[in-house]
């Protein structure tokens, strides 16, 4: 088998664990949890002494099955998508169109009163949320995918860096 992975210029693993559908998951109004499996598998995999190291690759914050729908009958329901270094924080709270996003406020200041919360000076995503929580904006749904992008590739690139920088010294 190492002989067939030297051969390949790039070798990846990329997955994700993250839901479909976050209602099968999380109640509206609740809180929730997914481990980052994706991420625990790939650090589990690194323990064993593999001829090549594969780069890593997930989903970010969503699952990859692209779904069209048309905005105009989709309830969408708010909600934050908040990476830590094992799982994926859900905060969901209700339908927007009849609620609006100021219900984002209250999301908000429950993540940054949550252990697992990095600190507004962690990303500009972080930023956001905590400004957020702080009545200085509410944000829509494009807002929403950003915040929660921004957050998740910052922390994965310091996970991956200190894993490799981990690996580096033995």
């Amino acid at each position: 088998p190492s002989a067939i992975l030297n051969k390949w210029r790039t070798l990846t693993l990329c997955s994700t664990a993250f839901p479909k559908n976050l209602g099968q998951i999380v109640p509206t109004s609740s809180n929730g949890t997914v481990p980052r499996t994706e991420l625990l598998f790939y650090k589990d995999l690194l323990t064993y002494n593999l001829p090549r190291i594969p780069a890593f690759g997930d989903y970010n914050i969503s699952h990859p099955d692209y779904v069209n729908l048309d905005m105009r009958y989709t309830k969408i329901v708010a909600n934050i998508r908040y990476t830590t270094d094992d799982e994926f924080l859900i905060f969901r709270g209700i339908v927007v169109k009849n609620n609006g996003f100021s219900q984002m406020t209250g999301l908000c200041q429950t993540l940054i009163n949550h252990n697992k919360y990095c600190g507004a000076s962690f990303s500009y995503g972080d930023q956001y949320i905590y400004d957020c929580a702080n009545g200085q904006q509410t944000g829509n749904a494009e807002s929403w995918v950003t915040v929660g992008v921004n957050h998740h590739l910052t922390l994965t690139i310091k996970n991956l860096s200190s894993l490799h920088a981990a690996l580096a010294a033995y």
